[in-house]
């Protein structure tokens, strides 16, 4: 914020089929969508 004088921020979003692996990554991804969000009925 201080150099680029903004308050806007980069969300990481993972769009995948199966979901995430929980690995030492995934605290990095901040939301996840699967097929299942996309495709409920």
């Amino acid at each position: 914020m201080e150099e680029t004088k903004t308050r806007k921020t980069v969300h990481i979003t993972f769009i995948t089929t199966y979901g995430v692996k929980y690995n030492e990554y995934k605290g990095n991804i901040q939301s996840e969508v699967t097929m299942d969000d996309l495709f409920m009925r």
